[in-house]
């Protein structure tokens, strides 16, 4: 099915019940970066009430929420998916969804972390979906990157999400007792981070980044937080003091570039400003019940406040797109 070209508001009231019943039919990759965020944020507000003392039942409705969002969304495109499985590698043809879909097995592994405090077996019935669906995503983004022409080649942050989205799989992982898969995430995904970054500011530095790209760059944010979250775990003292220091002065940056980054208005890559600013906030959090300084709280809290209205903003905007029908459209989503 393809793209209709009135609103639902133009629709009678069958015509909008069918138009509800048929939104499944182009599920948006770019909701997932969302609900990754939304979950992350949950993890830091539960983090928060360890650390702040502000009321735990914050964190735990937004973990809920960002569970039932991500659960949704999931059964969604696993409909689309199962109607016509080639959309999707037609999906993956657009640049943006190459980031957007591995958030999904990321966020089922954030579930995962959520449930972890509470049982082991609830959290592996996520994690290990999770892990394993995040090695099927990366094979169809290189599939369908090199399938691609030259010119949607171009190394930019997104890449991190397939290739260095394992950095998710410690935060339960370590819970579930797999220490040494922690391990050795942190060192094989550290040489992928590496040659995605510098691949980014080579093309950054060649050409100016176009509108569309602007909010991608924030997601630079979260392999450096999650890297400092896995050292946390593992008692890398030295590589977790780096990993704040050099995480608080990109997010400093960025905060000063945010003109420069929203300035072509609503887009639904907007999501990818989200779970970036989540990761943020738990390491720095993690810095601030270690008493690593005012700095360390300061940003803590910066992170909560920003980072949770960034999050309701972008989700009340693309769900009023999506309900809309229009973010497959504003996203280039394939349709069955």
């Amino acid at each position: 099915m393809g793209h209709e070209p009135d609103g639902i508001g133009s629709l009678s009231k069958a015509g909008s019940v069918t138009r509800w019943a048929d939104l499944w039919r182009s599920t948006p990759p770019a909701v997932f970066p969302l609900c990754l965020g939304v979950l992350g944020m949950g993890l830091a507000w539960r983090r928060a009430a360890l650390v702040f003392s502000v009321p735990s039942v914050i964190g735990a409705v937004v973990l809920i929420l960002g569970t039932v969002m991500t659960l949704f969304f999931a059964i969604s495109y696993a409909r689309k998916f199962l109607a016509r499985p080639g959309i999707l590698m037609e999906d993956l043809s657009v640049v943006t969804a190459r980031g957007a879909l591995p958030a999904l097995p990321m966020a089922l592994m954030l579930i995962a972390a959520g449930l972890a405090p509470f049982g082991t077996l609830a959290a592996q019935l996520f994690w290990f979906p999770g892990l394993i669906l995040q090695f099927v995503m990366l094979a169809a983004v290189l599939l369908a990157y090199f399938r691609s022409n030259l010119e949607r080649r171009a190394t930019n942050p997104l890449l991190f999400l397939p290739f260095c989205g394992f950095l998710v799989a410690p935060l339960a992982g370590s819970r579930l007792g797999y220490d040494a898969l922690t391990s050795a995430i942190f060192t094989a995904c550290l040489p992928v981070y590496f040659v995605i970054l510098a691949g980014s500011i080579k093309n950054a530095m060649m050409e100016p980044i176009a509108h569309s790209q602007r909010a991608a760059q924030v997601v630079h944010l979260a392999p450096i937080s999650l890297f400092g979250l896995i050292a946390a775990m593992l008692g890398h003292s030295a590589e977790f003091t780096v990993c704040v220091f050099l995480s608080g002065m990109l997010a400093l940056i960025l905060l000063m570039w945010s003109g420069w980054i929203s300035e072509a208005g609503w887009r639904p890559v907007w999501g990818a400003l989200t779970f970036p600013v989540a990761a943020f906030t738990n390491l720095q959090l993690v810095a601030a019940n270690r008493d690593f300084g005012v700095v360390s709280d300061v940003m803590a809290m910066g992170g909560l406040v920003v980072g949770s209205a960034l999050t309701g903003l972008v989700a009340v905007r693309m769900l009023q797109s999506w309900i809309r029908g229009e973010l497959a459209e504003q996203s280039m989503a394939a349709s069955v």
